[in-house]
C-alpha cells in the first residue's frame, strides 16, 4: 500500500475521535468511561500519527 493511505487512515481516526470529544464538550456530555476510552485511543493514534509522519518525512 502507499505510504499516504496509512497516514490518511490514521488522521481520519483522530479527526474522528476529536469529533467525538467535541460532541462530548459543547453538546451533552457521556459517560467518564467513555470519555476516557477516547482519550486512550485518540493517544494511541496520535503515537501513530508522529511516527508515520516522521518515518514519511525522511523518505
Amino acid at each position: 500500500m502507499k505510504r499516504s493511505i496509512f497516514f490518511a487512515i490514521a488522521a481520519i481516526i483522530m479527526l474522528f475521535y476529536l469529533g467525538l470529544m467535541a460532541i462530548n464538550w459543547l453538546i451533552f456530555p457521556m459517560p467518564d468511561w467513555l470519555v476516557r476510552s477516547i482519550g486512550i485511543f485518540a493517544m494511541a493514534d496520535m503515537v501513530a500519527l508522529v511516527y508515520l509522519s516522521v518515518r514519511y518525512s525522511r523518505k
